[in-house]
């Protein structure tokens, strides 16, 4: 799942029943299709929080993982 812009970012965080509701969506999603989500593009501090707050199983982006140098 992309993670969101951050607009929506901004609204997770400030608006805390929309948040809510993401969150309930997310455990009902996972609950009754047995998917595991996954945070793609965390790319800033704010998503990295933002992310570990929701029910993501896993999470991709430089912000969780720096690209080694070669």
């Amino acid at each position: 799942m992309p993670f969101p812009d951050s607009a929506l970012r901004l609204s997770l965080n400030t608006r805390s029943g929309l948040f809510d509701r993401l969150y309930d969506q997310m455990l009902e999603v996972m609950s009754t299709s047995r998917v595991s989500f996954i945070a793609d593009n965390v790319e800033h501090a704010d998503s990295a929080l933002l992310a570990r707050r929701l029910p993501f199983d896993y999470f991709q982006g430089p912000y969780f993982s720096p690209a080694d140098s070669l």
